[in-house]
C-alpha cells in the first residue's frame, strides 16, 4: 500500500467589524454617576456589578460572582448620543420594580429569563438597551439598581493574585487551545464570532455580549463547574446540544437576549461539573460547531501522493477554476487540487525540486521555481504538463506576478 501525505487545508475565520466610535465618551463621568469604574474594550466601555450579597447554591456548590453572577453595562457611541446594554442579574422579588423603573425612564426590555437550573435562592437574568446622553443614562440605570439590592458602593480592592494559578486553569486553556483570564477564582473565556454582529443598526462587540462566554470554576479535589452562553446561528444550535449532550453537559437554556440583532442570534446556557479534562473537552467540542472568529477551523483534508515526511513549500490558488496548486518540493511534482470535490486532479512531474509556484489567470498558466534543475517550469493547467522551461540563476525559490507589467521574478536563494 502506497505511503501518502496529507495536507490540511485551515480558514481563519476572521472578522473586521465596524464599531461605533467611542472616543467621545468620558469614562471618568460615567464612573462618577455609578460609583465605580469600568474597563475599556475596544471602542465599549464595560462597568459591572458583581452580586457579591448573594449566596447562590447548585447541587451544593457555591457559584461565585464571576462564573454566573454578574450584572454589566456596556457603553458605546459618545457622550452626547451614547448606546448602554447589558444584563441584571436579580431575585424574583426585584425583577419587575428594576423593569418599572427602567421602562420609566425610556429603556427596552429585551429579554428576561433563567439562565441556569436547580440553583437556590432563583435567580433571573434581565437584558436591557438604552438610548440617550451616556451619563444620564448611567444615573438612569444606577436608580433602577437601586430597586434591588445590587452592590452599588465602590468595590473593595481585589486580593492579591497568587503566584501561580490553580491547577485546572493550564489544563482548560490547554485543552481549549486558547488563553482566558484568571480573576477571583473564576477562569474566564470570551470567543468572538466570525461574522458582524448588528442590533437595530449597531455594530456589536464581544464586550456588548455577542461572544461566545465560557467560565470555570474549582468544584472540588480535581473537578471543575461551568456555565455560560454560546451564541449561535440557527444553524449551529442543535449540532452543539449534541456535542453537549455527548460529553454529559446540561443544556439549561435557549432564547434571545437582543430584540432586532442581525444575523439571528440564540444563545444556549449550559451546565457541568467534572475534570477539567472532561468538561474542558465537551466545551471544545461545542466549539468546533461554532464559526468563531480567532481560530482555524479545518474543513478540508486532501490525500496527496509522494513520499511521507517530506517537504511541501508554496501554495497558491486559481480562483477561476477552483483549483488549489501546490509544489511538493521532495517529489519534484506539483499538484492540482479540485477544491469542488476535494480530489487531487493532476500530479504533474518534471518540476524537480519546486518551491514557488504563480498562477497567470490570463494565461491558464501557473510556474514553478524548480531548485533541483535551476529552471522556471511553466505548466499549462488545460493540458495538465510542463510545456516549457527557462534557466535561471541556482536554486530559485518564491516567485511573483507583477499583473500590471506581466513580468515574474523568481528569488533565488
Amino acid at each position: 500500500m502506497s505511503t501518502r501525505q496529507r495536507l490540511w487545508v485551515l480558514m481563519s475565520m476572521v472578522a473586521f467589524p465596524f464599531v461605533v466610535a467611542a472616543q467621545g465618551l468620558d469614562t471618568a463621568k460615567i464612573d462618577e454617576a455609578l460609583g465605580r469604574s469600568g474597563q475599556k474594550s475596544g471602542d465599549v466601555y464595560r462597568v459591572g456589578f458583581p452580586r457579591t450579597d448573594l449566596h447562590v447554591m447548585i447541587a451544593g456548590i457555591e457559584i461565585r460572582p464571576g462564573l454566573a453572577l454578574g450584572s454589566w453595562a456596556a457603553f458605546s457611541g459618545s457622550d452626547d448620543s451614547a448606546s448602554v446594554m447589558g444584563d441584571l442579574v436579580l431575585l424574583e422579588d426585584e425583577v419587575n420594580p428594576v423593569i418599572a423603573k427602567l421602562r420609566a425612564r425610556g429603556f427596552e426590555i429585551t429579554a428576561v429569563h433563567n439562565h441556569v437550573l436547580h440553583e437556590t435562592p432563583h435567580v433571573l437574568y434581565v437584558h436591557y438597551l438604552g438610548h440617550g446622553k451616556a451619563v444620564e443614562l448611567a444615573k438612569l440605570l444606577r436608580a433602577a439598581l437601586e430597586e434591588s439590592k445590587t452592590p452599588l458602593g465602590k468595590p473593595a480592592a481585589a486580593p492579591a493574585a497568587s503566584a501561580e494559578p490553580p491547577a485546572f486553569v493550564k489544563t482548560v486553556e490547554d485543552t481549549l487551545g486558547t488563553k482566558g483570564r484568571y480573576a477571583g477564582g473564576v477562569l474566564a473565556f470570551g470567543i468572538p464570532r466570525a461574522e458582524t454582529i448588528t442590533e437595530a443598526g449597531m455594530t456589536l462587540t464581544g464586550a456588548q455580549g455577542v461572544a461566545e462566554s465560557i467560565n470555570f470554576q474549582e468544584a472540588g479535589p480535581s473537578k471543575v463547574a461551568t456555565t455560560g452562553d454560546f451564541v449561535l446561528t440557527a444553524g449551529e444550535v442543535n449540532p452543539v446540544i449534541s456535542a453537549l449532550e455527548e460529553h454529559g453537559i446540561s443544556v439549561t437554556a435557549l432564547h434571545s437576549h437582543l430584540l432586532a440583532e442581525q444575523p439571528r442570534l440564540f444563545f444556549m446556557h449550559f451546565w457541568a461539573v467534572g475534570s477539567p479534562e472532561s468538561v474542558g473537552a465537551g466545551i471544545k467540542a461545542a466549539l468546533s460547531h461554532i464559526t468563531s472568529g480567532n481560530t482555524l477551523k479545518k474543513v478540508a483534508e486532501f490525500d496527496l501522493p509522494g513520499p511521507v515526511g517530506k517537504r511541501f513549500d508554496y501554495l497558491t490558488i486559481d480562483a477561476d477554476d477552483h483549483y488549489l496548486l501546490s509544489a511538493h518540493l521532495a517529489a519534484g511534482q506539483t499538484y492540482v487540487i479540485d477544491l469542488r470535490s476535494d480530489k487531487v486532479v493532476a500530479a504533474v512531474g518534471d518540476t524537480p525540486g519546486a518551491e514557488g509556484i504563480e498562477y497567470v489567470p490570463e494565461l491558464k498558466k501557473f510556474y514553478t521555481s524548480n531548485a533541483g534543475d535551476n529552471t522556471i517550469g511553466v505548466v499549462d493547467l488545460r493540458q495538465m504538463k510542463v510545456v516549457k522551461k527557462m534557466e535561471t540563476e541556482k536554486k530559485p525559490d518564491g516567485s511573483t506576478y507583477a499583473a500590471p507589467f506581466h513580468l515574474s521574478r523568481a528569488r533565488s536563494t
